[in-house]
């Protein structure tokens, strides 16, 4: 009695634009083990909905996702192979 459980969940450190600028395609899985957010993979999938409605991403096929060439183009040139 009276201990402390530890939270599975740790804090996330990267924030989404950061994430998509470094991570052009990316799957769900990846997305959600980088963002971590809380809510888990169900919350994740509702972030990118988001964004996917206001045309920051595109499906690329199922659970793989892309950057919009409107959405990079305004973040300046990238270098997908580095």
């Amino acid at each position: 009695m009276g201990k402390e459980v530890p939270a599975n969940r740790t804090e996330s450190k990267a924030t989404t634009p950061a994430f998509f600028a470094t991570h052009p395609v990316f799957s769900l899985g990846k997305a959600t083990s980088a963002l971590n957010p809380p809510g888990g993979r169900k919350a994740m999938v509702e972030r990118l909905k988001h964004h996917l409605q206001k045309g920051r991403l595109m499906t690329v096929t199922r659970g793989i996702y892309g950057e919009t060439p409107a959405a990079a183009s305004s973040r300046g040139p990238c270098d997908l192979l580095s």
